[in-house]
């Protein structure tokens, strides 16, 4: 499974199918994205210093443990399903 979390644009993608709209209040406001590919991820972190039109990524942490953005992954199926059934 390949995740992809934009928190800048609230949006989701699970296997490349994105959803928008998903509330990001519980990251911190420095992660600039976060991919997951089958057991292993980074999280990039920005310059919040920036102006909103730059981005500047000081850093990429290897991450091996999933469980803090599964919600992310569960709210995303949630929205899926709702799209596929017209809600």
């Amino acid at each position: 499974m390949h995740v992809h979390i934009a928190p800048s644009v609230g949006s989701v993608s699970v296997d490349g199918v994105t959803r928008y709209g998903f509330d990001m209040s519980s990251l911190t406001p420095d992660i600039s994205a976060i991919d997951w590919v089958d057991n292993e991820g980074v999280v990039q972190y920005k310059d919040i210093t920036q102006p909103k039109n730059r981005l500047v990524i000081i850093k990429d942490e290897i991450i091996t443990d999933f469980s803090l953005y599964q919600h992310f992954v569960d709210a995303w199926i949630i929205k899926d399903q709702q799209m596929k059934a017209g809600a």
